[in-house]
């Protein structure tokens, strides 16, 4: 069965935030026409409500406690390309010059650059673009209900499931299916990128035998409480360093090995 193309709905969560600005502009509405009818004691009580309701509304629509995907945007400044590494300066000496790349926990550090490629047995299932626009995510993910989701430079081009929503600014995207978060990426320093979620590559297709039973495909890799993969495995918390092996694409090999490999 072909995929159907994914129309993502309205997200809904900021309609109170809405609601809030409204309230607020017709309290500040009648506000001022009370001090105009020089009624100025039961004028500012009605703006003092105005003012409350508008720095609510505003607070909620940035708060991480109310929306998620705010939990994962530290600020804008961070929307500058990763593969850029501080110049030294007198008296003071540039850190050695890596990215960090924190995988369901896991950190590799890695060579700068603008564009990482990540693959498994050779296949890629994950690509970051970081321009001066912002970060660009393209990926294949396997959703919760074992569907499969296609991302191409933070769009939804198709999803086998139902209840895929997204948000997204220059620093992070996060992706969700059925309320739990099926991607999340973010952007979180100039040298830093945390990423979590469910993965198959690119050019992998449903087996016979998955199509035939109905029953969902498995992720072939996996950054949720680590690194998993066909093959081999990382325990949250580990530290790799392939910044000795330059840059290229972050192969996880059936060996069990995490190695860097030419584009």
């Amino acid at each position: 069965m072909p995929p159907r193309i994914l129309t993502v709905p309205m997200n809904p969560e900021f309609l109170p935030e809405a609601a809030l600005l409204l309230a607020g502009l017709i309290a500040l509405v009648l506000a001022l026409r009370l001090l105009f009818a020089r009624q100025p004691l039961r004028g500012l009580g009605v703006a003092a409500i105005a003012v409350a309701c508008m720095a609510l509304a505003l607070w909620m629509g940035r708060s991480g406690w109310v929306h998620a995907v705010n939990k994962y945007v530290d600020s804008a400044a961070w929307s500058k390309p990763v593969g850029l590494v501080p110049e030294s300066t007198p008296g003071h000496q540039a850190e050695p010059p890596f990215v960090s790349l924190v995988l369901g926990d896991v950190l590799l550090r890695v060579a700068p650059a603008d564009r990482y490629v990540l693959s498994v047995g050779d296949q890629p299932f994950l690509t970051l673009d970081s321009l001066r626009t912002g970060l660009r995510v393209s990926c294949d993910l396997a959703g919760v209900d074992g569907s499969r989701v296609r991302v191409e430079d933070n769009l939804v081009l198709s999803s086998e499931g139902r209840d895929v929503r997204q948000g997204k600014t220059a620093s992070a995207f996060l992706l969700q299916q059925q309320s739990e978060d099926v991607l999340r990426v973010h952007f979180a320093g100039p040298r830093r990128i945390e990423i979590a979620g469910r993965f198959r590559p690119f050019y992998e297709r449903a087996s016979a035998r998955n199509v035939t039973s109905g029953r969902p495909e498995p992720a072939r890799v996996s950054f949720e409480g680590g690194i998993r993969w066909e093959g081999g495995g990382v325990a949250p918390g580990a530290t790799i360093d392939l910044t000795p092996q330059g840059k290229g694409r972050i192969d996880f090999a059936k060996s069990g090995m995490i190695q860097i490999r030419p584009n």
